[in-house]
């Protein structure tokens, strides 16, 4: 049996929460291009998926990133910054990645 595709996977949880996909890819271009990280979509298809009900901590996670970015105090990319938040929310939440 061939494996599924974190797209194909991601639809199949959408259809049995009867979410529409393109909502949850549209999140996911969403993240790509506040990031500027085109490279991380499939990570960032994984954060949409387990932080279902949980989008305000994505949001929250997006601001903070952009806050922190702008005071240009971190050398870190917006992808790691972002990584690094939601890896944190994510064990409060109890949320594995």
């Amino acid at each position: 049996m061939a494996e599924k595709s974190i797209a194909e996977i991601l639809n199949s949880v959408c259809a049995i929460r009867k979410e529409p996909a393109h909502i949850r890819e549209s999140l996911v271009q969403e993240i790509a291009q506040t990031l500027n990280d085109q490279r991380s979509v499939p990570f960032f298809r994984i954060v949409v998926l387990k932080f279902n009900g949980h989008e305000d901590v994505i949001f929250k996670c997006l601001g903070l990133t952009k806050e922190t970015a702008e005071l240009s105090v971190v050398k870190k990319s917006r992808g790691a910054i972002f990584t690094h938040l939601i890896k944190k929310e994510a064990q409060k939440l109890n949320i594995h990645l």
